[in-house]
């Protein structure tokens, strides 16, 4: 049998809820517990509705410092401060304060003046009712069709744009290759990775050879085939569907490029890879940002999450260990996520490791820097290739391109 204090509550969580941008919070055992969040209002960011008998919390007080410290870590991102309010609709309890919790004695009349004064709208919503199971079951159903316009509301908000608009760049620069692909083969006959050289690949000889350092960077955008794209373009999704509510636009996209150019640097630096595409390296810097913002809000310390996690890191270890995968571009592009979302934390128990780890990473990019443009060593040359491209660029009416990259190479195998 529902009982009018019981009633009261589910009024006062109807009001919150509805006009005050309060979340419900229900724990597992505590049937006569609800708890109401909000982390935008200073004075009752936390409120407890209960029914239960209690003139103290000195029966209750390791229950609510263990309530206390989950909802601060796990909802505000921090610590939970200040006082907590425990609306109590029990006629047997009394009003108190005690260590931070402040009990107030919920009653139709009168309505306590501090949660008049809190909440305005309260007073319209506790009242007597004629059916106790009928008010509760509405009450329920409002909450129901409130939460479904909300979670419809934030289901628009929350669409990652930006992300979308990376994935139609890399969907269009697809397909622009393969158009470029169908016309050269026509007329030229070549291969693909002509075409994914033409169209901005890393390739070691032209960097080399021609200083065509840019390709560090463009070959993110590329990809060699529609398996490929899908594949990047579906992890993009998902880690750019969280990752925008977690870092701001700007550092997300300097997250996402800065891994793209780790990537590339590190292969270049590194590894033998002559012919490199896609967008592998700044996917595994967002892998990176993300692992950083979940042992920043302590969530690695869910179990569930943190088996996710370590599910997550030896699937992708598995993938850059496959033939075919750069793993020096994952791992450029790791590295690079994790160290530039590490300067973008706010957390207080990283910022005194911040200089030292810009001022490292300034160095490191110094003496990356430095090895780039040295000239390198036993670089396999391919003259087929580069003759194909240099054809394939007098094709599309590109010659002085052609003439000065035909210059670079000739200047740089003399040099050999």
């Amino acid at each position: 049998m529902i009982e009018n204090r019981d009633v009261m509550l589910y009024q006062v969580m109807d009001c919150l809820v509805a006009n005050y941008g309060y979340h419900i919070i229900r724990f597992q055992g505590q049937k006569k517990d609800l708890w109401l969040t909000n982390k935008d209002n200073p004075h009752f960011p936390i409120i407890r509705l209960t029914s239960k008998v209690s003139s103290s919390i000195v029966f209750e007080k390791d229950y609510l410092n263990r309530v206390k410290s989950f909802l601060g870590q796990f909802i505000f991102a921090k610590e939970a401060q200040g006082e907590i309010i425990i609306i109590n609709s029990n006629p047997e309890s009394v009003a108190f304060q005690e260590d931070n919790f402040t009990q107030i004695q919920l009653s139709y009349e009168p309505l306590n003046a501090r949660l008049q004064e809190a909440f305005p709208k309260l007073a319209s919503y506790v009242h007597p009712v004629e059916n106790n199971d009928e008010a509760v079951a509405q009450v329920n159903r409002n909450l129901e069709a409130y939460q479904k316009k909300k979670a419809k509301e934030a289901k628009r908000k929350n669409i990652p744009k930006f992300t979308i608009g990376l994935i139609v760049l890399c969907v269009v620069v697809y397909a622009l290759q393969v158009l470029l692909g169908q016309h050269l083969n026509q007329v030229a006959g070549n291969d693909w990775n002509t075409t994914l050289i033409l169209s901005g690949a890393y390739y070691t000889n032209f960097i080399t050879g021609a200083h065509e350092y840019w390709r560090l960077f463009t070959y993110g955008f590329l990809h060699a085939d529609i398996i490929h794209l899908f594949v990047n373009m579906v992890s993009l999704y998902y880690l750019g569907n969280y990752l925008q509510r977690v870092y701001p636009r700007r550092q997300f996209i300097v997250i996402l490029l800065a891994s793209i150019l780790g990537g590339g640097l590190l292969t270049y630096i590194v590894s033998p890879t002559a012919l490199m595409v896609g967008i592998s390296g700044g996917l595994y810097g967002l892998l990176g940002a993300y692992l950083l913002s979940i042992i920043e809000n302590d969530m690695i310390r869910i179990p569930q999450i943190r088996a996710s996690v370590i599910q997550v890191v030896v699937i992708n270890v598995l993938i850059s260990l496959m033939p075919g995968i750069s793993l020096a571009g994952h791992l450029g592009g790791f590295v690079v996520g994790i160290v530039i979302a590490f300067l973008f934390s706010h957390a207080r128990r990283f910022k005194p490791y911040k200089i030292h780890v810009a001022i490292s990473m300034s160095i490191v990019l110094a003496v990356v820097g430095y090895f780039v443009v040295q000239p390198r060593a036993n670089m396999n040359i391919y003259y087929d290739t580069n003759r194909q491209v240099i054809r394939d660029l007098e094709y599309i009416h590109l010659d002085g391109y052609a003439n000065h990259l035909e210059n670079q190479l000739h200047n740089y195998l003399s040099e050999e």
